[in-house]
């Protein structure tokens, strides 16, 4: 991820990892969760609090997979992105105006809905959204994920990103889906 340096990236990666251990450390608490895909989980019959705490890590480290892998240095060129939002430039700008009006931290989620209609939405945590669309990419508003390149400048952060954002992951996405 060129917009991050190699220590932020690395950092990032750490808490990544402690994300899956404590999700593992949860698995052996309550077996009945192992294995299991975010939808299977918000249906099973498992005490409220387990399934709250489960739904939250499973989501974050969903998220935090996304994240890795949603950004590349090549150029930009989506079909389904210019026939939901007229063109990458438009698409990416309504992004940036999304994330300037909303101060909360959280990821933004690029999916597909069930109309198959390209869609984006800041998610603070679990989300039922997530059972009912395709994510195809994310970016993570968390201050961890920026903090130590940009400090405080979110804004700078999110324009960066955006450079990078692989919207061929898109065109990719579309023929499976």
């Amino acid at each position: 991820m060129r917009f991050l340096s190699e220590e932020s990236v690395l950092r990032h990666k750490e808490y990544f990892r402690g994300l899956k251990l404590k999700y593992s450390v949860l698995e052996k608490s309550y077996p009945e969760i192992r294995g299991l895909e975010l939808g299977e989980i918000y249906r099973a019959r498992i005490d409220s609090d387990a399934r709250e705490e489960s739904l939250s890590l499973f989501t974050k480290i969903m998220m935090h997979d996304l994240y890795f892998n949603s950004f590349c240095d090549e150029l930009h060129n989506s079909v389904p992105v210019r026939e939901s939002f007229g063109s990458e430039a438009n698409f990416l700008y309504e992004i940036e105006l999304e994330i300037s009006q909303h101060e909360a931290s959280g990821f933004l989620l690029i999916f597909f809905d069930r109309k198959k209609r390209l869609k984006f939405k800041i998610l603070e945590g679990f989300s039922e959204i997530l059972l009912s669309s395709a994510p195809v990419l994310a970016l993570d508003l968390y201050e961890h994920a920026y903090f130590s390149d940009y400090g405080f400048d979110r804004k700078r952060y999110v324009k960066s990103a955006l450079s990078h954002l692989n919207l061929n992951k898109i065109n990719d996405f579309c023929k499976t889906y």
